[in-house]
């Protein structure tokens, strides 16, 4: 699979997750690192522990929702920067929160190996090595 094809996967991922949809899994390669940003980030291996960690993020907030604004090539032939717009709010405070923040996502064999959520746009061009 290659880039073109990369990134249409990565358009459809992050339309399904701007509907709220973050049921799939089988965009993840079976040994996928999903790695939680701030403070003390988490990484989660496999499919489903992608899906818990993604799970465990929501588990914040309510009316969540990630855009996909931005999507282009890293350093790297196999790696993605994506730009994204978050909403939702807080579950336990009800305060609304609307970011800016971005992802770096590898892909192995046409599935992501290893998708990193980060707070800051800067962090997410260095660990595509665009910064």
């Amino acid at each position: 699979m290659g880039e073109d094809a990369n990134i249409q996967l990565l358009h459809d991922v992050y339309a399904a997750w701007g509907r709220g949809d973050f049921s799939r899994t089988d965009i993840f390669d079976p040994e996928v690192e999903f790695v939680t940003g701030g403070l003390e980030p988490q990484t989660f291996i496999g499919p489903a522990g992608a899906r818990e960690g993604w799970f465990d993020f929501l588990s914040a907030w309510e009316d969540f929702r990630v855009e996909g604004r931005e999507i282009f090539p890293g350093a790297a032939s196999d790696s993605y920067v994506v730009y994204c717009h978050l909403s939702g709010r807080g579950k336990e405070s009800g305060v609304p929160t609307e970011s800016e923040t971005a992802n770096t996502i590898w892909f192995r064999d046409g599935k992501i190996s290893r998708m990193e959520l980060h707070w800051d746009r800067d962090a997410a061009l260095e660990a595509a090595g665009l910064g």
